[in-house]
């Protein structure tokens, strides 16, 4: 009764625009009060939630991402992608989502992804006669491949909350659904564009290519870096980022010469803003998660949803639905430590692997960045273009389709999530 009066309270919180951050911590201290349990539990819990070795990869990633999003390196990748796909039907808005699969192997950031190539393509597509708003929720829809294509933050979030899972294999989990989801993006956006006639470019030859991919080289060799250095168990995914931050700084300072030191300040306040947001998240969302563990909560969840069936594709529709929900009220940090702690017990009870499970959390909550009411990447992705929720989500309705086609393949084939990583021996 008392979690539930909780929850309730949470709710009400979020309703009146409380940080989500304040609002856990209130709950977890008035939780911990009611069951007279000593506030010091608060101060440990936080202190040690954030003081994780793997964490150190956030805010290196999101360094790496911002310096190779300012770099150059997004514009040459959307001119390879371009070059490449440019002369079908409705090409650029195939090089968008080619170039945002591209770019999330770099950055992993769906925000990042929509201010860098939603900044060049979306005034570009408009040019060639695409309307503005398809253009948007083509550029809105495919930034989700950022957090999901390794590196992805939210898959060292989720190897930390869940514990003893390998980030490398994680990262390799999600690599293949993200691909998926890239393609069936550039099959619904091209069924599209031959509907409504959208132009296409002409082929800009061999040698122009090839010149183009030679330019952009240098963007995949941070994915090559992150993914195939921690696969390979040469380093750490914390120890990748540093090396790719270092990497990004030389490619985009010394080789391409488009980022300057004046420009340093700026990416470093950025990167320490955002990864104290993610830090204090996690920090109150650490008592929570200790509170839940102390209450039982996981357990009583897992008899409560075991007691309506055992089916493991029932559970997982069941799962799809819950993560679907809380994604579209609750940011992916967030709720990744809320409910990774209850999940993860409840997919061992039921033989659904880890990994495949990670997966499917990873891509739900993504997910939720470009669907209402809270969608920060949606919000993005407005300030961008200019326009309206309704009128980008509108636009978005058979693209998101498609992804939640892949979504339920994935679910319901664990093998497209699990077979890369067992492949290379990091699961079993």
């Amino acid at each position: 009764m008392i979690n539930a009066l909780a929850l309730v309270v949470f709710l009400v919180l979020l309703l009146l625009s409380i940080p989500i951050s304040y609002a856990m911590g209130l709950i977890s201290v008035v939780l911990l009060k009611i069951e007279g349990i000593t506030l010091m539990v608060a101060t440990k819990r936080m202190i040690e939630g954030i003081n994780v070795f793997p964490l150190l990869a956030v805010p290196l990633f999101i360094f790496a991402g911002s310096v190779m999003s300012r770099g150059g390196l997004a514009k040459r990748m959307i001119g390879f992608v371009q070059a490449l796909v440019g002369w079908i039907r409705g090409g650029l808005a195939l090089a968008n989502i080619g170039a945002s699969m591209l770019f999330g192997g770099v950055s992993g950031s769906c925000a990042a992804d929509i201010s860098s190539i939603g900044s060049i393509l979306i005034p570009a597509m408009e040019d060639e006669g695409y309307d503005r708003e398809f253009a948007t929720a083509v550029t809105v829809t495919s930034a989700t491949l950022g957090p999901i294509i390794p590196p992805s933050i939210p898959a060292v979030i989720y190897a930390y909350v869940a514990g003893n899972i390998s980030v490398a294999g994680l990262f390799l989990a999600n690599l293949i659904p993200g691909i998926l989801i890239g393609f069936a993006l550039m099959v619904m956006a091209y069924i599209i564009s031959v509907k409504r006639k959208y132009p296409k470019e002409e082929f800009v030859g061999v040698i122009e290519l090839i010149k183009r991919f030679g330019n952009g080289l240098l963007g995949l060799g941070g994915f090559l870096i992150i993914v195939g250095g921690t696969t390979a168990g040469i380093y750490t995914a914390t120890e990748a980022g540093g090396i790719a931050s270092v990497y990004a700084l030389v490619v985009a300072m010394v080789i391409y010469r488009e980022l300057k030191f004046s420009d340093l300040p700026n990416i470093l306040l950025e990167t320490a803003l955002t990864t104290s947001l993610v830090m204090f998240l996690v920090g109150t969302t650490s008592i929570f998660s200790w509170y839940l563990g102390y209450s039982n909560v996981p357990q009583n969840f897992a008899k409560a949803l075991l007691s309506l069936t055992q089916n493991q594709y029932l559970i997982l529709l069941i799962l799809n639905a819950l993560l679907f929900i809380v994604g579209a009220f609750i940011d992916t940090t967030p709720a990744m430590m809320l409910l990774v702690p209850i999940l993860v017990p409840l997919g061992a009870q039921v033989g659904i692997n880890p990994y495949h499970l990670g997966a499917i959390i990873v891509v739900n909550l993504v997910f939720g960045l470009i669907t209402p009411p809270v969608g920060t990447s949606l919000f993005v992705g407005c300030s961008v273009s200019k326009l309206s929720i309704e009128a980008i989500t509108k636009e978005m309705k058979w693209l998101f389709l498609s992804m939640v086609v892949i979504l339920l393949l994935i679910t319901f084939v664990p093998e497209l999530t699990t077979a890369v990583p067992r492949a290379l021996g990091l699961i079993r």
